[in-house]
């Protein structure tokens, strides 16, 4: 069973990789262009460092490309594989446990703040002892 689908978005090195890749398989496609994207990614913002970072990887972010094709299901795989658009995993030597501080901030600022506190406590009945002894 076939089904037409989008694939995206795609730089322009990209979009030929897909493009190329298609021809080669006898997969027939049609592609646009995502001029609302483009027109975001001109914009002289700071969300647009990101991608001026690119830049210096040969990634150009000029203009975004989507790819449409009816394909089989086998083709749609073998078609994800080649195009890196099959989620990654994180192996599990790479993964970080969970850092306490970042899952219940609140628990460890009330922490630190009750430390604080009691240091600033009995700092301020030592200076008071020591004052009233004189």
């Amino acid at each position: 069973m076939e089904s037409s689908k989008s694939f995206g978005p795609f730089t322009p090195q990209e979009f030929k990789q897909a493009s190329d890749w298609l021809t080669e398989n006898n997969i027939e496609f049609n592609h646009f262009r995502d001029l609302e994207a483009e027109k975001r990614f001109a914009e002289n913002s700071p969300e647009n460092l990101v991608n001026q970072v690119e830049l210096r990887t040969q990634t150009f972010l000029g203009a975004v490309f989507y790819v449409q094709s009816q394909m089989t299901i086998i083709q749609e795989e073998a078609f994800k594989k080649t195009m890196h658009l099959t989620a990654d995993e994180i192996p599990e030597r790479f993964k970080m446990a969970q850092i306490p501080e970042t899952t219940h901030p609140e628990r460890y600022h009330n922490k630190k703040a009750y430390w604080s506190r009691l240091l600033l406590v009995s700092a301020l009945a030592y200076f008071l002892a020591k004052f009233l002894k004189k």
